[in-house]
């Protein structure tokens, strides 16, 4: 496994490589930003090349690590939001690398995105008239603004409701959290949004 940018810690030695670290039974060694990915992962495309890799990471490090696997030839899915997205999309387009880049991987956000995507698309304006509201919460090491929440105002902007990607309520301390009802259980891995319309009578 390398890790990107958004890799934190420091290995013991100071190698950038923190051995002895499991998942599940499975020994994987991970290797931080401070190594040179390029070397590692040469390394390894020469044993396997892998079918597909999975990027979570931070917003900052999105188009660089798209870079990466374009330049690799590395078939990936990325499931973080942030960086520019336009160049992220032009990059991958003339590659031949084959991705799959959504802010959100839940079937069911996929489709109620779909319908407000057809809804928009169909039934312009409609809610014009209408105030809009969004509370997103998820953990607090998540550093921007859901990519989920950011695409529904834009399919609310396009039913007619002005309401800015600045606007969205971003929630990530603990004790706010509790008080909107999420479980204990999930205050370090949820992502819980609440979408407010009101109209004008």
């Amino acid at each position: 496994m390398v890790c990107q940018e958004g890799w934190q810690q420091k290995s013991r030695d100071g190698s950038g490589r923190f051995p002895n670290t499991f998942v599940w039974t499975t020994p994987v060694n991970i290797f931080g930003p401070d190594t040179m990915r390029s070397e590692v992962v040469v390394r390894l495309l020469e044993k396997s090349r892998p079918d597909l890799t999975v990027d979570y990471t931070i917003p900052d490090a999105v188009n660089d690590n798209a870079e990466f696997y374009c330049t690799h030839g590395l078939n990936f899915v990325m499931g973080t939001t942030g960086g520019d997205r336009e160049a992220l999309e032009a990059r991958v387009r003339g590659s031949g690398v084959v991705a799959v880049i959504a802010p959100n991987m839940a079937k069911q956000i996929v489709a109620l995105q779909a319908m407000f995507v057809y809804a928009a698309e169909n039934f312009p304006g409609a809610f014009k008239g209408y105030r809009l509201s969004v509370e997103e919460s998820h953990q607090k090491s998540k550093r921007d603004t859901s990519g989920t929440a950011r695409a529904m105002v834009g399919y609310f902007n396009r039913l007619g409701i002005p309401f800015r990607v600045d606007q969205i309520e971003m929630i990530r301390d603990p004790d706010l959290q509790r008080g909107i009802g999420v479980p204990e259980e999930h205050l370090n891995g949820h992502g819980w949004h609440t979408y407010g319309l009101t109209s004008e009578d």
